[in-house]
């Protein structure tokens, strides 16, 4: 339980919000689709489609995994995603609304 039970640890959890932010860095939103890596025995590691399920004000988030749900049928959740683990353990996936090169603008004058 992260829990802000005094002005002490509401002071600590501000000092890492700013220290993980301080970069421009955002986390995924509740949501938003990523792609995290399952390691598999005895195979290489797959890359499979998760959902962001919860975002902590620290920037760590939760997935789930969109095509296995467990034996109840609910989503499976894997672990806690961190700034640090981007790319590595998670990646983000494209905006279908973001360009995925910046275009250029042309001059139209003679």
């Amino acid at each position: 339980d992260r829990s802000i039970r005094s002005f002490s640890g509401l002071y600590a959890a501000l000092v890492e919000r700013k220290l993980t932010f301080q970069d421009g860095w955002l986390p995924p939103v509740v949501g938003e689709l990523v792609k995290v890596r399952v390691d598999v025995p005895c195979e290489m590691p797959q890359w499979k489609a998760a959902k962001v399920r919860r975002v902590r004000a620290e920037g760590f988030f939760l997935a789930c995994l969109l095509d296995e749900p467990n034996e109840r049928g609910d989503e499976t959740p894997l672990n806690w995603f961190t700034k640090s683990t981007e790319g590595t353990q998670w990646i983000r996936l494209p905006k279908l609304n973001e360009p995925t090169q910046p275009s250029e603008v042309k001059d139209s004058s003679p």
